[in-house]
């Protein structure tokens, strides 16, 4: 970076904290002028406060206003997909304006992908994100409007310019509400919405945002429940949908039809492109490109076509990731970032690549320490009411219902015996006179303790050169509270158990030697990883809802009716979890107007005990009717396992003391084709 725009970022972080004090650039005023009639050379230069004192009456006061756009800097974690926060990343607010060359291919009907050409931009702000990557700035309400203005001036252009989210997806792919039949008394415990098409919408979505994205979709779907905080499902549902590995579908160079061939005959055809933006197109980096976008449906739109001189924020993430104290850009300027089409602007979340350091921690633990120990696992306590000291169990989520219904748990239900999940954050106290050392000493199902060796990233509070914790033979140095990083010195360690099952855990202190001198009382923690397993034993038919018939090909089923004649199924089915929390069985069809009817047998289970992990109904099978007037064609079955291993890190939310239901989830699809005859 050079030493110029150094400096700028320095009075512009500055000005961030004070944002009406900040003088309008020349392509802010050529903006706040084309919206209020005033001259830009009278505008450009002058700050907000000189503007409204100066320009009183001529401008609309509700132009100088200010929005807060706010936002997270994150990493996903290539293994789980969960989001992970970039701590005290420097984020820049750029005004951009860019044109491009919109590439709509007819062979996909749903996607449009953007290449950008004659871009300018300005910085109107640099702030710094916190801990947990969080951060918010001040926009001129006149950019603002303008760039929504611009953008409902313009057929189309406030679909297309805007990324979907997984929300836009879900509305796109899920089947039409089916219509219940008159006389026929609804289904009392419905399986949720998102798998009420027998998981069809599921698989389609996993298609496109992959299973990690859309595994954390369904499992929050499935463990909501009425009066439910839908905060975390939301946040999911509204953020940008994980399409970038779809790139357009261009020509490779070389072939028979070239890319630049394919261009040229789409392109040179249009003699009023050529003339306009013959040197544009020399320009054109084929390799270089944004989306997918939801392209339009309203008009038919041309297989390339310019989009010029669109306005908009942008933003770019920085962090020093290689520890030589100078940041690197970890997020490049994405275009359309914020849905300015929406009422309330919701979160800008910037995706940072692979090379940015994200921290496993945001929110940590608040206990005193006044002894050694452990005495939390993620945001968990260790320690009664909440936690079965004996035998290492959470005894609020996911509590067992004596009844077997699917349904919001409360006080009234027994304990649950909830193992923890995931990757595990250890907090304790390590600080004793005489100690300079501490390990974590661990021991699986009665076997010798040994130390917990791990290594976890450290990040100056404020931004700075990033440490690590690390060890080889398990001892760590003791951090001391105020010692100015995050995460604080009560994360002991940051553990990934290497299996499940109960873990015995305890803390040691050691000397400037590394001799023992204190050890900690022991905990339990019980462990699992949240597999589950499900599997269709049969699926029988029939045309009388008396006589069964088995079908038995369950690789690729097909059944024939006549044309109007009902069909039951009666389905056979086995699931298993370690710790089983429910089981879900749901039927829907692909274009179905009329809903199948369960006449008979559960759908859903919910363990009822400790040892409630395996459910079969063998003994009483579920029995669907497909009404004749039901369509032809494609049709599932689906079968939802959850666990009730649980995340203590928070990741989804969590209720008044862990009174919730989070899942950990799975699903298997019996797909089945019903043709008329």
């Amino acid at each position: 970076m050079a030493r110029n725009d150094k400096q700028e970022l320095s009075t512009r972080s500055e000005l961030s904290a004070r944002p009406e004090a900040a003088k309008l650039t020349a392509r802010q005023a050529g903006r706040l002028a084309e919206l209020s009639g005033v001259n830009a050379n009278k505008l450009q230069g002058l700050s907000v406060i000189d503007i409204a004192e100066k320009h009183r009456f001529r401008i609309d006061p509700h132009l100088l206003f200010f929005r807060r756009v706010c936002g997270r800097v994150v990493r996903r974690d290539p293994i789980t997909g969960v989001a992970q926060g970039v701590p005290f990343a420097t984020v820049n607010v750029y005004d951009t304006d860019c044109s491009f060359f919109g590439y709509f291919p007819a062979s996909h009907p749903w996607w449009a992908w953007l290449f950008p050409f004659r871009c300018h931009r300005e910085l109107l702000a640099t702030v710094k994100a916190d801990r947990c990557g969080h951060w918010c700035a001040w926009i001129p309400r006149f950019d603002i409007d303008w760039i929504l203005r611009f953008r409902l001036e313009r057929r189309c252009y406030i679909d297309v310019l805007r990324k979907p989210t997984i929300r836009d997806l879900i509305e796109r792919f899920q089947i039409v509400e089916q219509v219940p039949i008159p006389g026929r008394v609804p289904l009392p415990d419905p399986p949720p919405p998102f798998l009420r098409d027998g998981g069809m919408t599921y698989r389609r979505l996993a298609e496109v945002v992959g299973p990690l994205a859309a595994q954390q979709v369904a499992s929050l779907s499935i463990s909501a429940s009425f009066g439910s905080n839908t905060k975390a499902f939301d946040a999911i549902l509204d953020s940008a949908a994980p399409t970038t590995a779809f790139a357009p579908p261009l020509p490779q160079r070389g072939t028979h039809a070239s890319l630049a061939d394919h261009f040229d005959a789409h392109v040179s055809s249009n003699l009023a492109i050529s003339e306009r933006h013959g040197p544009d197109l020399a320009t054109i980096n084929f390799g270089r490109w944004t989306g997918p976008f939801i392209r339009c449906d309203d008009v038919l739109v041309p297989t390339w076509v310019p989009i010029i001189d669109i306005p908009d924020i942008t933003f770019e993430a920085l962090q020093d990731v290689d520890g030589d104290g100078v940041e690197e850009v970890i997020y490049s300027e994405g275009y359309f970032d914020v849905r300015w089409d929406a009422g309330a602007i919701p979160d800008v979340i910037l995706e940072a690549g692979p090379q940015a350091i994200a921290s496993r921690v945001c929110d940590e633990p608040v206990f005193d320490c006044t002894s050694v120990g452990l005495f939390a696992v993620g945001l968990h306590p260790l320690g009664n009411p909440l936690y079965d000291d004996a035998n290492g169990y959470a005894v609020r989520p996911n509590r067992p219902h004596l009844d077997g219904l699917v349904r919001a748990s409360t006080l009234a239900d027994p304990n649950a015996t909830a193992p923890f999940s995931g990757e595990l954050q250890l907090y304790g106290c390590a600080e004793m006179n005489g100690a300079t050392y501490y390990r974590v000493m661990a021991s699986h199902e009665g076997s010798a303790f040994g130390p917990i060796v791990a290594q976890w990233p450290l990040f100056p509070i404020g931004g700075g050169v990033t440490q690590w914790v690390t060890t080889t033979d398990g001892w760590y140095t003791i951090r001391h509270a105020g010692d100015g990083y995050h995460p604080s010195h009560t994360l002991l360690a940051d553990w990934y158990p290497g299996a499940a099952g109960r873990w015995d855990l305890y803390v040691e202190l050691g000397n400037a030697s590394k001799a023992s001198v204190h050890t900690s009382a022991t905990v339990p923690l019980q462990v699992d990883f949240g597999a589950t397993n499900s599997q269709f034993l049969a699926l029988e038919y029939s045309f009388d809802g008396t006589t069964w018939h088995l079908l038995g090909d369950l690789t690729c089923p097909t059944l024939r009716r006549h044309h109007g004649a009902d069909v039951w199924f009666r389905v056979t089915l086995q699931a298993t979890a370690r710790r089983l929390q429910s089981v879900q069985l749901a039927f829907g069809g692909c274009g179905t107007t009329v809903a199948p009817h369960v006449t008979s047998g559960p759908t859903k289970h919910w363990y009822t005990a400790f040892g409630d992990d395996t459910f079969v109904n063998t003994l009483n099978p579920a029995v669907w009717v497909l009404p004749g007037t039901a369509q032809e064609g494609s049709y599932a079955f689906s079968i939802s396992v959850a666990s009730r291993a649980f995340s203590p890190a928070g990741q989804a939310g969590f209720g008044v003391d862990w009174q919730f239901d989070p899942t950990v989830y799975s699903t298997n699809s019996l797909g089945i084709a019903i043709v008329d005859i």
